[in-house]
C-alpha cells in the first residue's frame, strides 16, 4: 500500500517538477526574449511579470494602431467633398441674384477722357466712348442699356439671350450681332415731348436690329444687301419740301442743335416709291416741327415722320440769333436748343413782323412772344434785349 502511496506521491511530486520546469522554462525565454529586445535581463521575477504584462500591452496597442493614416482616411472622403463642392457653387450661382439681387441691375457707368469696357453675364460685350453714360436695365440673359448720353458699341452673342439699348428716343432690340448707338443733343424743351432736342443713330456692324421710335414707328436694319444698315430719330424743324428728277418727294430738316439742314426722301417699298408716304407727305408745311425716323441705303430715307404738337401754345423766350431770314428767325436760349420762330405761314406772311425781323442782326440778344399755330411758332412780338 505504501508503494502505491509512494508512488502516487511520486507521480503528484513528478508534476509539479514537470510544471515548475515549464515555468522555469517560460521565464528564461522571457529573460531571452527580453535581453535580445531590450538589451538587458530582468533581475527579479516580478520584473519578468512586469515586463511581460508591458509586452502584452504593446502587443495589444501595436494591433489597435493598424488604422488607416490619415491621408488616406482622407483620400476616401474627397469625391464626396469634391461633389459638394460643385453642388454648393452652382447653387450659389443660381441663388445669389435672389440672396444677395443683381450686381449689375441700376449700376451706372459714366465715362469722361477714357472709354470704358462691362460685360454682361458673358454674353454682351459693351464699349461706351468718352463722355458718355449709361444705366443697365434688365435680368440675367435680358440685359436692357439706358443710354443717357453719348455712343455706346454693343457686340451679342446669337441666341443666348436677348439685348437691348433704349433712351428716350426708341429702342434698339436686338438677339445676337455688333452695332453702334448714339444719343447726343442737350435734351427736352419747355413743353414739347421728352425726345425734343436729341438725336438717336445707329449704325449697324452685323446682323440684324430693330429699331423703334418713341412713338411706335419702327424700322429694320440689317446686313443684306438692299437693307439699311445706318438709321436714327431725331426733332427738327422742317425747312424746304419739294420733288425730284424722279418723282420722289423729300424733306430738308435742320434737327435740333444742328447748324445744317439734312435731306430726306420719301422711303421704297419693294424697291419702288411708297405711294402712301407721297401723298402724307404733302399735310406738313415748311417751319413745321417734325419727329422722324429715318433709314440709310442709297439716300436717307423717312421711314416715318410726325408733326410734335406743341403742348404749351403761347410762351416768351429769350436767347441769341443764330440765323435768320426775312421770315423766321432761328433763336438759341442760354442752356437750351435752338428754335424757329416764324412771322407767317407758306401762304400767309405777317407784314410787320416781317418788318421787325429787318432790324434784327445775327449774334443779337432777342426777346420772342410767340403763339403756336399750324404747327409753327409764330411770332407775336420781338425786341432786342438790353445786355
Amino acid at each position: 500500500m505504501r508503494e502505491t502511496e509512494t508512488v502516487a506521491g511520486g507521480n503528484a511530486c513528478q508534476k509539479a517538477k514537470c510544471v515548475m520546469e515549464s515555468e522555469d522554462d517560460r521565464d528564461r525565454l522571457m529573460e531571452t526574449l527580453l535581453k535580445k529586445v531590450a538589451g538587458a535581463a530582468p533581475r527579479s521575477r516580478s520584473k519578468v511579470i512586469l515586463a511581460r504584462a508591458a509586452m502584452l500591452k504593446a502587443a495589444e496597442n501595436s494591433q489597435g494602431s493598424k488604422r488607416p493614416s490619415p491621408l488616406k482616411r482622407l483620400s476616401r472622403w474627397l469625391p464626396f467633398a469634391a461633389a459638394a463642392s460643385i453642388v454648393g457653387a452652382a447653387g450659389y450661382f443660381f441663388l445669389a441674384p435672389l440672396m444677395f439681387g443683381d450686381r449689375l441691375h441700376g449700376m451706372r457707368i459714366v465715362t469722361e477722357a477714357l472709354p470704358a469696357t462691362q460685360d454682361l453675364d458673358g454674353y454682351c460685350h459693351i464699349d461706351l466712348e468718352p463722355q458718355g453714360s449709361i444705366v443697365i436695365d434688365g435680368e440675367r440673359k435680358a440685359r436692357k442699356i439706358l443710354l443717357e448720353h453719348g455712343s455706346v458699341t454693343c457686340f451679342v452673342e446669337k441666341h443666348v439671350g436677348t439685348f437691348a439699348v433704349a433712351c428716350e428716343l426708341g429702342t434698339v432690340a436686338v438677339h445676337g450681332t455688333k452695332f453702334k448707338v448714339s444719343l447726343t443733343g442737350d435734351g427736352a424743351r419747355t413743353g414739347e415731348a421728352a425726345d425734343g432736342g436729341r438725336q438717336l443713330s445707329v449704325h449697324l456692324l452685323d446682323g440684324t436690329v430693330a429699331l423703334t421710335s418713341s412713338w411706335n414707328a419702327s424700322a429694320i436694319l440689317a446686313e443684306d444687301k438692299d437693307a439699311p444698315r445706318e438709321g436714327g430719330v431725331l426733332s427738327g424743324i422742317l425747312t424746304d419740301k419739294g420733288i425730284d428728277e424722279n418723282g420722289e418727294a423729300w424733306f430738308s430738316v435742320i434737327a435740333d442743335d444742328e447748324t445744317e439742314a439734312v435731306k430726306y426722301h420719301a422711303r421704297h417699298l419693294d424697291s419702288r416709291i411708297d405711294a402712301d408716304m407721297q401723298t402724307s407727305l404733302k399735310r406738313f408745311y415748311l417751319r413745321n416741327r417734325v419727329r422722324l425716323l429715318w433709314t440709310k441705303t442709297d439716300l436717307r430715307r423717312i421711314a416715318a415722320i410726325e408733326m410734335i404738337d406743341q403742348k404749351q401754345r403761347s410762351g416768351s423766350i429769350s436767347g441769341l440769333v443764330v440765323r435768320i431770314n426775312e421770315n423766321w428767325i432761328d433763336v438759341k436760349p442760354a442752356g437750351g436748343p435752338i428754335d424757329r420762330y416764324t412771322v407767317g405761314g407758306e401762304n400767309h406772311i405777317n407784314k410787320e413782323g416781317r418788318a421787325k425781323l429787318q432790324t434784327i442782326r445775327l449774334s443779337e440778344q432777342v426777346t420772342v412772344d410767340w403763339s403756336f399755330n399750324l404747327g409753327c411758332k409764330r411770332i407775336d412780338n420781338i425786341s432786342k434785349t438790353l445786355k
